[in-house]
């Protein structure tokens, strides 16, 4: 696994359902689990993972103070939303 840092299921629960502030590790991660989850959904093109990729987006709109990322946001939210 080279340098990545294992952690608990735990952690990254409340990692996940923190809330997310500007330029924070938490928004970073949040924007890595959505791209390790939108290349699952083009393996397997499963409802289930469009609806955790919609999740995540809706997370980060909520934390967003920049209308322009925010929209974008709610737009990729939505597509894949669309997408179940």
């Amino acid at each position: 696994m080279g340098d990545a840092e294992l952690i608990s299921g735990q952690t990254v629960s409340t990692i996940m359902n923190a809330p997310v502030n500007r330029n924070t590790v938490e928004k970073q991660l949040l924007l890595a689990a959505i791209e390790e989850l939108e290349s699952d959904y083009i393996l397997k093109n499963e409802a289930c993972i469009a609806l955790m990729i919609s999740r995540n987006y809706h997370l980060l709109t909520q934390q967003s103070g920049e209308a322009e990322l925010k929209l974008t946001w709610m737009q990729s939210a939505k597509y894949w939303c669309n997408n179940i």
